[in-house]
């Protein structure tokens, strides 16, 4: 195996063994949804997320086997899983949904993630 390839290939079969040994879940939390009559909801017992992003209908996102995500309260997220992979592809794919706008702030953002908002138009 060339040099180059060599964390590419050994990084997840190394997560994979972590999890084996250590008997703790990977955590991705999404900070609340920021927008007017921005809601998530888990249901089937973590199988199933709903998000209404203010769209003329609500968002379904089918949650992998290796994930289960709870919502606390009505707009805070939270994926978690021992395939470190899996969690954050899944919280990627909810952020896709409705990615931070730079003008108000609003919508989907990891909960480490800083947005630099834009200046508007100026009036004359």
């Amino acid at each position: 195996m060339p040099r180059t390839e060599k964390g590419v290939k050994e990084r997840p079969f190394v997560h994979s063994l972590e999890t084996l040994q250590v008997p703790y879940c990977f955590q991705k939390h999404l900070p609340p949804i920021v927008g007017v009559g921005y809601k998530a909801r888990a249901e089937a017992a973590g199988r199933l997320l709903y998000l209404k992003l203010g769209y003329s209908h609500e968002v379904e996102l089918t949650v992998p086997p290796a994930v289960r995500v709870f919502c606390f309260k009505n707009n805070v997220v939270c994926c978690t899983g021992i395939d470190k992979q899996r969690v954050h592809q899944f919280a990627a794919a909810v952020r896709s949904c409705k990615p931070p706008e730079v003008y108000k702030g609003k919508g989907i953002m990891y909960i480490d993630e800083v947005i630099k908002k834009k200046q508007g138009k100026k009036s004359k």
